[in-house]
């Protein structure tokens, strides 16, 4: 049996153990590490090199952040901020949803991914959003939209992704080309996810 099968009965298999809950999901992600080593389709310091990656590393630290936002009631007393805003009011509420959303969820992954690589500020987002959803009793859908949007509009400067230095070096421009002809389709794209994505996806 060729290592191109194995390692696919061994992707289909943990594919299935995912889906059927019946481990834990970190379990079922060490046990299908081991099986990858013990196959042969890659090698032991392959398979421990993951454990130092920086994205992982930063993923782990955010939970461990994110976690401390719920140990702290910081959600909570946010919510509670929200609501003594609100004053009774459901579509004040709504709106104050909507800027907490737009402000935690695009707008300060967007200013980070201009100088991070937009799969670190994805990353550390992530687990933030889905814990303070889950705290609120939010549906999740609608922010990790935004968080996935604010993190991937990354081309205001060469640090964001790879793509721009190439793109920089091959059509000649230059830092404020970029600034120049970005601001205004970042703005727009914002204001435009923001209430598209909280009136198709809202969070209550």
């Amino acid at each position: 049996m060729s290592q191109l099968t194995i390692c696919l009965i061994i992707f289909f298999v943990t594919l299935a153990l995912y889906a059927s809950n019946i481990f834990p999901m970190s379990v079922v992600a060490i046990l299908s590490l081991l099986a990858y080593v013990f196959s042969g389709c890659i090698d032991g310091a392959t398979a421990l090199s993951g454990f130092a990656n920086t994205n992982t590393i930063v993923l782990l630290g955010m939970f461990i952040v994110a976690a401390g936002f719920n140990r702290t009631s910081f959600v909570d007393k946010l919510s509670q901020k929200i609501v003594k805003i609100a004053g009774g009011s459901f579509k004040r509420a709504w709106l104050c949803y909507i800027l907490l959303a737009a402000i935690l969820t695009n707008v300060i992954p967007f200013i980070l991914t201009q100088f991070m690589l937009n799969q670190g500020v994805s990353n550390i987002f992530t687990p933030i959003c889905l814990l303070t959803c889950a705290s609120l009793g939010a549906n999740p859908i609608g922010p990790m939209i935004l968080v996935q949007a604010g993190s991937l509009t990354a081309f205001l400067t060469p640090m964001a992704t790879p793509a721009i230095p190439m793109a920089m070096g091959a059509g000649g421009y230059d830092l404020k080309s970029l600034v120049k002809q970005g601001w205004l389709i970042s703005i727009v794209l914002a204001v435009v996810y923001v209430f598209y994505v909280m009136t198709v996806f809202p969070c209550f």
